[in-house]
């Protein structure tokens, strides 16, 4: 009787085990098909964020793709707020608020154009100044990246990629090597440009960095204090003011023709011609012809060529 009693009370154990292994199993199968379908956490950006800052490529594209699918750490760079709406005042994307240059630069990659506003009489970033045409990274291949940057330092001359050299070079991003300069030359000779490059300015074609023409990067060069803040924004802005097409007669090849500064630059070259003595003139009349030069040509070759303004 003692044996049977064992028996019924092993069995007992026995089923109680096998319907908690049970309880067990359907839990742990429970969970695992509830985070299946959930997904992986993902982590939102800073509260100091709002996701409405962000800007989709839009349909004034010079083409008809669209983005793909970003990364999470792709898509958290580009709700950082540093996108620019052109309808909102660009003092909201300032990082310091004790910002002290006269400036402030936006590169717009779908228009091509550098824009520098001034401040207005309150200090705020809302006088649009100068509309510069550029050439900014080539989309999918070297684009130049969305962001807040600023001016770090400045080289008159700089060592590119590739072995070539720009002028009045402006750098704005230690991260990623960007510049603002002019088009490429082979070498430190202002007679050595790519017309290529320079015919392309309008449209896409650096490495990242933002090419224009000698005068602009000229001016970039000398108003732009180190700490001067620049936005790269995926948007449509103002249009840069156009630029000289280049003259295809080889005496022109290889100078910008906006580069007044650059001695010997055959577009600001004037060039004086001769005139042949009189073969029968009186002494009076020889002292009457030695009067002074006009200064028409002095004026031609010395005055700056007129350009966008204030």
């Amino acid at each position: 009787m003692s044996a049977a009693k064992s028996n019924d009370k092993t069995r007992v154990l026995i089923t109680v085990v096998a319907l908690i292994a049970v309880v067990i199993l359907l839990v742990v199968i429970f969970v695992v098909s509830y985070r299946s379908k959930r997904g992986p956490k993902t982590i939102s950006p800073s509260d100091t964020v709002s996701t409405t800052d962000t800007v989709s490529p839009t349909e004034t594209e010079s083409d008809s793709t669209t983005e793909t699918a970003q990364t999470t750490e792709e898509a958290t760079t580009t709700t950082t707020g540093y996108v620019i709406d052109t309808k909102k005042n660009v003092n909201e994307y300032i990082r310091n608020p004790d910002y002290k240059s006269n400036y402030y630069v936006v590169v717009y990659t779908l228009s091509q154009s550098v824009v520098t506003y001034k401040k207005d009489s309150n200090g705020g970033y809302t006088k649009l100044y100068k509309r510069l045409k550029c050439s900014t990274g080539v989309k999918d291949v070297t684009p130049t990246k969305e962001g807040v940057y600023c001016i770090v330092n400045k080289f008159r001359w700089f060592r590119l990629m590739g072995g070539v050299y720009g002028q009045y070079c402006c750098r704005f991003s230690e991260e990623n090597g960007y510049y603002f300069h002019s088009v490429p030359y082979k070498s430190k000779d202002p007679s050595t440009m790519s017309n290529e490059a320079y015919d392309k300015l309008g449209r896409s074609a650096s490495h990242g960095c933002i090419r224009l023409c000698a005068r602009d990067a000229k001016w970039l060069y000398e108003h732009l204090p180190v700490g001067t803040q620049v936005s790269v924004v995926w948007e449509k802005g103002p249009f840069g003011l156009d630029i000289p097409a280049r003259n295809t007669d080889p005496k022109y090849d290889g100078w910008d023709p906006t580069d007044q500064w650059s001695p010997g630059n055959p577009y600001f070259t004037v060039e004086t011609t001769t005139t042949t003595a009189p073969t029968a003139a009186s002494e009076d009349e020889t002292k009457a012809e030695a009067v002074t030069p006009s200064t028409d040509a002095t004026t031609a070759a010395t005055s700056p060529e007129g350009g966008d303004g204030s």
